[in-house]
């Protein structure tokens, strides 16, 4: 978020609609707002996606993330690998 300070942290979340929590470690847990994964590109009309769902689920991995429980459906279940490894190897 390119903050400063925990405020400007907070003020720039709560504008793009990100979900936030600080962990008593001072680790940020955020859940991103919902946006369209398929957009139409201004330039071209052409539709593309547009999403970070591969990047969850084939690169951010620590002590804090697991990829299979990175990319969640809105009642909390995980999306199913093969279909995450599908899209990002397309």
């Amino acid at each position: 978020f390119q903050a400063k300070n925990r405020s400007e942290a907070e003020a720039a979340m709560k504008k793009l609609g990100t979900e936030f929590k600080w962990l008593p470690n001072g680790d940020l847990k955020t859940v991103t707002a919902t946006v369209p994964a398929i957009r139409g590109d201004p330039r071209t009309g052409k539709k593309v996606f547009f999403n970070s769902v591969v990047a969850a689920f084939t690169g951010w991995i620590d002590s804090r993330n697991d990829p299979k429980r990175a990319v969640l459906l809105g009642d909390g279940s995980p999306v199913d690998a093969k279909a995450l490894t599908a899209v990002a190897e397309f």
